[in-house]
């Protein structure tokens, strides 16, 4: 089932429910220019790299600033 994954000001829906949030990292880190340090958010709240994505969840990687 489908999820959106967010980084930045990209983002893509995508049929990942039941993936890891660390192997959805991985296939999207270089088309959704994802950093290494990025923090993960699943529907607002922080989850770990081993968190099982859910259909119609929002998964966000995001970098500190400032």
């Amino acid at each position: 089932m489908a999820i959106r994954v967010v980084c930045g000001a990209n983002s893509q829906e995508l049929d990942f429910a039941g993936r890891t949030v660390s192997d959805t990292r991985e296939y999207l880190r270089q088309s959704l220019n994802i950093p290494r340090e990025a923090r993960v958010l699943v529907t607002g709240r922080a989850v770990g790299d081993d968190y099982v994505i859910q259909d119609g969840e929002q998964v966000e990687f995001v970098r500190e600033s400032g």
